[in-house]
Order: structure tokens, then C-alpha cells, then sequence
């Protein structure tokens, strides 16, 4: 693959976290960055129900339940419930008096035995040392003993109230106004839950019905919950739900005689009495402008306890708000002033919530003359900054590049098509002649446009394919490679996955078949435990499922099997930032891997590190209905055995960090896995290589073989590609590796690999700096297996570039077709 020179970049993490506070660096620092551009989406706290999101589905012609059960989950009922009588209002607090008028009939103001009538003009309620004063229009005035005055029949004569201190009107209920001290009042209206809703102003009323329908759900069941968990006297407001944004914004009259009104009347009463229920109490039904594309969980917005329809859920839906995307700019000493530091040098957003939004901002800067880091949560640093949401990013060119690598291991030219696929789109398709004994490279950007894509190539002969894709996503950057599938399959199976904090898995099934397949997507829990989620795959095109969408996974480690109905192809792909438990730091990036469609006894990976820096994960997934015993033999390079012993619950996975097996630590090494039932293995490794931090992961092979083929392999400036060759046999190997280069000819080297050691070799000192695809044979028949890593600064020449690593297994057999799943461009 030729690519444009690396060149140098400026990164903005720090390089290690801070727990909190400002923490002293040393030499003082003299220059900032000059200004930070933040660009984020949505608005508001993001829990919950998503008000665009509720509007776009029901643009769609989704429903009120629907719609509710997307944002609180499927552990919650929407049902009739037995309300209390009333509900109480707080439409103003601390007030020095209460001026209220009438408009359109009779009033009656009251106070313990005493009664006033009242039409027209303004009456002033206030508070004495010793009770409440009431004022006529005409200047009279009465001192009553008593905590609060009270104003009704306005709802029954179709007057509507004024109150001067708000400027607001009302007409349901009747207004209770409430001693505080003998310099203020609180000022209350009391109706009941259902004529509470007919004022509130939270959502337009030209929306959708069923938009409108579920947010007098969402409405009726937040006041419910109040009266449940805080009555309806509470020491600030002497009700049940403040009129503001406190809980919910009461805009009284105004909202069921103005525009669409009757239509809002119309959901409430749709909705009558049905409230959000969860083990029979009312939940906390927190809602929000937009969420930018996710939901949140409220212990990382707010702390606290889980609660368990406060899940982080997909809300493509937010697509539909006029705030789906936005920007804020600061001078890196105005972002300073606002972070309490002079000048801002660096900002790491890179910590992310189980959401996605900033769960910790590091901010590096100058205080003082000094350098310094300080700490803020996700929600401070919207806060200072005034943000609209935490679903943000210091701002960088994004994008996606994605390659095709086809390698022709045969004596004589080939012709190869590839077709590029997305639902609902006719397919394009390119054709190519590929050359005796050389590797093609085939750009993905070229030929399509923006978005998800999925894959196929058909070749005259055998050849081997393999995808590379570099990215620039968010908060991440990095490359992933790997293998295509030589065939669709009705079974996947996929030994790792993990979603939680700074932790996004995606599960990616390709449909190459000409109709909708059925599958099912489970996930099989590290302990035991299985989530089935059902989908739909469209013809010619792929579905993508978020793990972070899945009631259940949102701090969970699992292994992944895909059945469905037809022949697919499932790959999995994970975008990260990663803390080691060795303490070494962290690494932020992302990796992809094809699915195995069949379990078996025998797994052999070859690429494996356990010193400074690099932490290496060997993943073993039992789809089996019985347990199964593992042997896990580590070979380093030093020609060393580790053995580990272990077993896997049925439908379960078993996790091993390497350097936690003694002899294995400052080690690299490969892995020899033999079981007593069918398993599936899996390597997953997170990394800082030479200040380039990334992570990547491959499937095992289950045999040895005599030739291995790696399409991929580039040896220029800015990347360093190892082809790393396992040795589990108890004979020496003499092995032949042959750089195959673009466009044809081959450079070729002979080695010896040990019994059960390791040989790592890299490419350029076999071919110097060049792109080739790598051939590697046993030239005496002992079994060997092959992998290839690659680290890399990659340059876009589009204005963005990215660091990090990948890794692919080798393919012991050509194949005349090959499909891939995972693909995305931009």
C-alpha cells in the first residue's frame, strides 16, 4: 500500500491521568495552544427520554410506548395508574407579596372564615409579622392570622389568573399563597395531575402525536415521582414539582389556549393516568433536549446508584434537532479563566462515559508560571464552559480510510472483482487484473461514498484479500486490519467483546444474499449467562448493533455468536480507551475481527507481548451447553513453556491477562490452546508502542500449517510491520519469508524458528521500506503458524492523521471469494 509520508503530530492527551486537582509538573511552560474549537452534539443531561429523538420517531410512525420503551427500556410498564387527587405547583418562591387579576369572570379569594369576591382589578396578597395581609383593588386592606390565603372558582367561571410576578396565566385548579416568613410567600397552584400537564410547556405542540403522547408520560410519571419520594410540601416551594426547569417547565394558560394546543390537551388525555411503573413505583423519568446520538447512564452524569432504565440507549433519532451538531471556540486563555488556570496548553477528552459523553477532562495549562493538569468531571467541564451537552470533542479533522489488500500467490495473472455493498443502494462493483505473484491495493474511498460499507471479492483463481482501515473517530484515532471470510455461514462465533467506560463494541452482519435474513445476536457473559438480541439483516447490506444498546451490557465483558436463517458474515469492532491494570498508562484506539463459524478442540495464535508497555488478553469463548477444560501452552521467544490451567462455563468466556502468569511478564510470546470440548480463541493486546498508543486483536487459527499468506504490509516511513511466526512443534522450523511487492517481484529470506518458540522478523529488514504482501512457508514441513503487526503514524493527506497498531492472522489457504463485513468510509 503506498501512502503519503508520516509526518510529525501534535498530540492533545496527556500522557497520563490525573486523579484530581492540580498536579505540579516541573518546568514551567511559556506557550499555549492559541484556542480550542469543541465540537459536540445535542443538548441537556441526556438521561432518559430524548425530546428530538421522540420527534423523529414519531415522524416515523413510531409509538408512545415504543418511543418509551427505547429510552427507559424494556424493564419498565407504562400502565393506568391511581393517582393522588392533586398535585402541587410551585409558580413562584420568596416573593415580597402575590399580585394577582382576573380576566373573563368571577374569583373568590379566601382565607380561613373570610371570603372576598372578586371580577376585576388587582388584589395583593402579602405577608405580616403575624399572618397575611389582603388588599383590594380599591385600597382596603384586611390582617387575618393565618399561614396562607387561597384563590379558586376561576376554572369554574372560565377566568383566567394573572399573576403579576411572573407574568404568567392560569386557569386550572386554584392558587394556594403561602407564608414564609413575614417578608415572603410562595405562590402555588394545586390541580390535579392531568390538568397539571395541560400547562406544561416542555414540548411544541405542532410535534407528533405519539411525540406529544409520550412526553405526557414521561411528564405525568416525573410528578408522580416527586409527590412519591419528596411529598407535596417541600421546604423549598411548599409543593410537589417546581414551574421551572427545577423539575418542569409550567408555563400555565398560555400552553392549551395557544397554537396546536388542543392537540397537546389531546396526548395528555390519550394518556390519562398512565404513568412510567417499575416494581410498582414510579420511576425517575429524567428527559432532555437531544442526546447527540446516545443516551446516558446517571451514575456518570450524576453519581449514584444505577438505576437501571437510566441506561445508556442508541437515539439515532437525535439526528432530527437543530443541535445534532454544534461548535464553541475559546482562546486558550479564556478556556483557562473558565478551568480557574492563566492558559490552557492541552484538553484530553478522551475519558468517556458509559454513554459516550466526557467523563473526565484533563486540562493541561499555566498557573502561575508553572505547569500544571487539572481534573474536572464531564459534567464540571460543561458546566464552566457553559456547554450544551458532555457529548463533546476538542475538534479535528475526522475521517475514515479504508483499503483493500488482494495478494495472487499464483505463477499467472488473475482477474478480480470486488463489489461494495450498503443497503438499500445498487452495488458497485471494480475489476482488476492482478499480476503473477504480487499484492494489488485498492483504495475503499474511491469508490464510494460516505458510510457504512460491506464487501465482496470473486477472483479466476485463489487469492488472498484483507481489509485495512485507518480512522479518526471522536476521541479516537488508530487503524484496524484483518481477513476476510471466505464463505457466509449461519453460525459466528466471536471470542471477544466488553463494553463500559471509554469501551464501545459494535457486532457488524453482512448479508450478501439477494432477500432479509433473520438472525440472532447473543452474547455470552465472562461468569455465564446468555443475552439474545433479535435482528434483521437487509439484502445486499449489513446491520450494526451497539453493544452499549443492550439492557444488560453496559459494563460487561462477553464472547459473541451470530446464528441466522441464511448464509452472513459477522465481524466485531471496538473503539476504546483502555487503562492498564499494570499500571503502564492507557491506550486509546480501536481494532476489528471476523467471526469463526465453528468451535473447535485446537487454537494456535502467534503475536503476544507481556513487557513495558503492552498488555496481551487471551480470550476463550464455550458456546457449548457443558463445561469445558482448557490448557493454554505459552511459548516465548526464549524458547520457555508457561502452561495454564482453566475451566469455561457453558455459553460463557474466560479472560487471562498473560504477564499475570509467572514467567510470562518482560516476555513475548505466542499460544497453543487445546480443550476438552469445541472453544473459540481469541488474542486481544492494548499498547503504548514507542509513545503510540493503540490496540488490537485477531482470531486464532485452529491448526499449524506449512504456508501462510498476509496480504497486508507496508514498510515505509512512519510504520514499523512484524511478521511474527509461532513454532508449537517439537522440531526446529526452517521457514522462507517472501515480501511479495506491489506490482509484482519478490524479495525473499530464509530463517530458522526453534521448537515451541517464536521468531519475530521485521519486514523492512527483509525488504527495506516498501508495500508487499508476505508469503511465509516451512520449507521442511514442520507446522507453523503466522501473524503480522503493524505500528504506525498514518497521514491521510487529507488533513488528519492517526497513530496506533493493528494485527491480522495469516490465511493458510487462498480462496476465490472473500466478503467482509466491517467498512466504513469518509
Amino acid at each position: 500500500m503506498t501512502r503519503p509520508a508520516a509526518r510529525a503530530i501534535t498530540h492533545i492527551l496527556v500522557a497520563a491521568l490525573f486523579a484530581a486537582g492540580l498536579v505540579l509538573s516541573g518546568a514551567p511552560s511559556t506557550e499555549a495552544a492559541g484556542s480550542f474549537t469543541f465540537a459536540g452534539s445535542g443538548w441537556g443531561h441526556r438521561l432518559g427520554l430524548s425530546q428530538y429523538g421522540a420527534y423523529g420517531q414519531g415522524l416515523e410512525g413510531r409509538s408512545w410506548g415504543q418511543i418509551i420503551h427505547s429510552y427507559y427500556g424494556s424493564g419498565v410498564g407504562a400502565v393506568p395508574t391511581s393517582l393522588p387527587p392533586s398535585v402541587r405547583v410551585g409558580i413562584a418562591q420568596s416573593q415580597t407579596a402575590a399580585d394577582i387579576s382576573g380576566s373573563g369572570g368571577a374569583y373568590t379569594i379566601g382565607a380561613g372564615d373570610m371570603r372576598w369576591p372578586a371580577t376585576s382589578g388587582t388584589w395583593k396578597i402579602s405577608p405580616t409579622s403575624s399572618g397575611m395581609r389582603v388588599t383590594a383593588p380599591n385600597g382596603q386592606a384586611w390582617d387575618i392570622g393565618v399561614g396562607s390565603v387561597w384563590v379558586s372558582g376561576f376554572e369554574e367561571s372560565g377566568t383566567v389568573i394573572t399573576l403579576a410576578q411572573n407574568g404568567k396565566r392560569y386557569g386550572r385548579g386554584w392558587i394556594d399563597v403561602v407564608r414564609k416568613s413575614g417578608s415572603s410567600v410562595n405562590v402555588v397552584v394545586e390541580t390535579t395531575y392531568d390538568k397539571y400537564l395541560y400547562g406544561l410547556g416542555e414540548m411544541p405542540s405542532s410535534w407528533p402525536a405519539a411525540s406529544l403522547q409520550a412526553q405526557a408520560v414521561a411528564a405525568r410519571t416525573y410528578a408522580y415521582y416527586k409527590h412519591a419520594t419528596s411529598g407535596d410540601r417541600r421546604t423549598s416551594c411548599d409543593c410537589t414539582v417546581h414551574a421551572s426547569t427545577v423539575d418542569q417547565a409550567y408555563v400555565g394558560w398560555d400552553k392549551e389556549s395557544g397554537s396546536y394546543g388542543s392537540s397537546w390537551v389531546a396526548a395528555v388525555n390519550y394518556t390519562a393516568s398512565i404513568t412510567i411503573l417499575s416494581s410498582g413505583a414510579p420511576i425517575l423519568a429524567l428527559y432532555h433536549s437531544s442526546s447527540g446520538g446516545r443516551t446516558d447512564a446517571n451514575e456518570d452524569v450524576w453519581g449514584g446508584s444505577p438505576l437501571h432504565y437510566l441506561r445508556p440507549m442508541p437515539d439515532s433519532w437525535s439526528r432530527y434537532s437543530p443541535h445534532a451538531s454544534w461548535t464553541a471556540t475559546f482562546s486558550s486563555r479564556d478556556l483557562g479563566a473558565k478551568v480557574g488556570l492563566d492558559d490552557v496548553t492541552s484538553v484530553d477528552l478522551s475519558e468517556r462515559s458509559m454513554g459516550g459523553g466526557v467523563a473526565t477532562a484533563v486540562i493541561q495549562g499555566i498557573s502561575g508560571g508553572r505547569s500544571v493538569t487539572k481534573t474536572l468531571s464531564g459534567t464540571n467541564f460543561r458546566s464552566a464552559l457553559g456547554l450544551r451537552s458532555t457529548m463533546v470533542d476538542v475538534s479535528r479533522s475526522r475521517g475514515f480510510d479504508q483499503w483493500l489488500l488482494l495478494l495472487n500467490p499464483n505463477d499467472s495473472s488473475v482477474s478480480a472483482s470486488v463489489s461494495f455493498e450498503r443497503a438499500g443502494a445498487q452495488p458497485v462493483t471494480s475489476s482488476y487484473t492482478l499480476a503473477a505473484k504480487s499484492r494489488t491495493t485498492i483504495k475503499v474511498n474511491n469508490f464510494v461514498s460516505t458510510g457504512d460499507i460491506s464487501m465482496r471479492v470473486s477472483a479466476s483463481k485463489p487469492i488472498v484479500a484483507e481489509r485495512a482501515l485507518y480512522f479518526v473517530y471522536g476521541s479516537w484515532d488508530g487503524g484496524a486490519s484483518g481477513e476476510g471470510a471466505k464463505n457466509p455461514r449461519n453460525t459466528w462465533i466471536l471470542a471477544e467483546g466488553y463494553q463500559g467506560r471509554s469501551f464501545d463494541t459494535f457486532v457488524e452482519v453482512y448479508n450478501p444474499q439477494s432477500q432479509q435474513s433473520a438472525a440472532t445476536i447473543d452474547f455470552l457473559l465472562e461468569g455465564g449467562g446468555v443475552i439474545s438480541v433479535p435482528v434483521s439483516v437487509p439484502a445486499k447490506g449489513r446491520t450494526t448493533l451497539p453493544a452499549y444498546g443492550v439492557p444488560g451490557l453496559h459494563l460487561a465483558s462477553f464472547s459473541i455468536r451470530v446464528q441466522a436463517d441464511q448464509p452472513v458474515v459477522a465481524e466485531r469492532s471496538s473503539y476504546f480507551k483502555y487503562k492498564s491494570p499494570a499500571g503502564w498508562g492507557s491506550a486509546m484506539g480501536g481494532s476489528a475481527a471476523i467471526g469463526e463459524s465453528e468451535a473447535r478442540a485446537s487454537w494456535d495464535l502467534a503475536e503476544g507481548y507481556s513487557g513495558p508497555g503492552f498488555d496481551t488478553w487471551t480470550l476463550v469463548a464455550n458456546p457449548g451447553s457443558a463445561p469445558v477444560d482448557v490448557t493454554a501452552r505459552y511459548l516465548t521467544d526464549e524458547g520457555k513453556t508457561v502452561i495454564q490451567q482453566f475451566q469455561v462455563p457453558a455459553n460463557a468466556r474466560q479472560t487471562t491477562l498473560a504477564r499475570s502468569l509467572s514467567g510470562l511478564s518482560g516476555h513475548s510470546h505466542s499460544v497453543h490452546i487445546e480443550s476438552s470440548g469445541p472453544v473459540v480463541a481469541e488474542r486481544a493486546m492494548y499498547f503504548q508502542y514507542g509513545g503510540i498508543p493503540d490496540g488490537h486483536g485477531a482470531q486464532g487459527t485452529p491448526a499449524p500449517a506449512t504456508r501462510w499468506y498476509l496480504a497486508e504490509g507496508y514498510a515505509g516511513p512512519g510504520f514499523d510491520t512484524w511478521v511474527l511466526i509461532s513454532n508449537p512443534a517439537s522440531q526446529t522450523a526452517e521457514v522462507r519469508v517472501s515480501a511479495l511487492l506491489d506490482g509484482g517481484g519478490s524479495v525473499v529470506r530464509d530463517v530458522s524458528v526453534a521448537p515451541g518458540s517464536r521468531r519475530t522478523i521485521n519486514l523492512r529488514d527483509v525488504a527495506g521500506p516498501v508495500s508487499a504482501s508476505t508469503m511465509v512457508e516451512s520449507t521442511n514441513g514442520v507446522g507453523i503458524v503466522a501473524e503480522r503487526a503493524s505500528y504506525f503514524t498514518y497521514d491521510s493527506g487529507r488533513g488528519w492523521t492517526a497513530t496506533g497498531g493493528s494485527d491480522s492472522m495469516g490465511v493458510s489457504e487462498p480462496s476465490s471469494t472473500w466478503y467482509f463485513a466491517e467498512g466504513y468510509v469518509s
